[in-house]
């Protein structure tokens, strides 16, 4: 019989456990709990931060946003940059938000605010995030994709992308779009919306799709 993992081992060694055992249940409670604090925090922080990156890419010129980021933002690559940044427009077009709210957005502190666009936009965000993380936020208005991210993307978001790898930022660009238009395909309540004729027509479009891009996969392998 194999021995037991280093991990299991000390399981198996439940002395402290077993002292602690009638006071677990509300410990295991008070730590999901701040478990789900945390991830609401994160995406309340994620839309203050989409809405900061919309106010400096408005003050620069067509371009400079990109190397901005590179110049300015450790720790995150543009990719992360952009997905709060699509995150954000999607609460100020679901929540309706004024002008006013969004100004207020960047500044929110984790108390409500008294009154003004700042309590405003607060009661907004906090029904817009509801109970959800800010991956699974992500998920649900299609800017990440479950299980396509890792596969079209050589690396952590966190990675960030060299300002002259001009090849790195337009394939970010194509998996962008490619995780996007998958999401709505693969969404049933869209495909319920068409009719029969529209689904052969859009299976055949994705077919010929593919096989033109196998095709033309194998002549730009065949160049390297």
């Amino acid at each position: 019989m194999a021995q037991p993992k280093h991990a299991l081992t000390l399981i198996a060694k439940s002395e402290l456990a077993s002292s602690l055992l009638p006071e677990l249940p509300q410990i295991i409670a008070g730590q999901l709990e701040a478990i789900r604090t945390l991830e609401s925090k994160a995406a309340g922080v994620a839309l203050q931060l989409g809405g900061s990156l919309w106010a400096v890419k408005t003050t620069l010129k067509h371009g400079q946003f990109q190397p901005w980021i590179h110049s300015n933002v450790e720790g995150r690559g543009y990719r992360a940059c952009a997905y709060y940044m699509k995150l954000v427009l999607q609460f100020a077009e679901s929540a309706r938000l004024t002008a006013e709210e969004w100004a207020a957005l960047p500044s929110l502190s984790d108390a409500l605010p008294e009154d003004g666009p700042a309590r405003s936009v607060w009661v907004k965000r906090a029904k817009f995030i509801g109970e959800l993380s800010l991956s699974e936020l992500l998920i649900k208005h299609g800017i990440k994709s479950v299980g396509l991210k890792h596969e079209l993307t050589a690396g952590d978001d966190q990675t960030a992308l060299p300002a002259s790898d001009d090849g790195q930022l337009f394939f970010a660009e194509i998996a962008d779009h490619l995780m996007g238009l998958r999401s709505t395909v693969l969404k049933p309540e869209s495909l319920m919306r068409l009719t029969p004729d529209q689904l052969d027509n859009l299976k055949t479009e994705i077919e010929h799709t593919r096989t033109e891009f196998l095709k033309l996969y194998e002549q730009a392998r065949g160049k390297r």
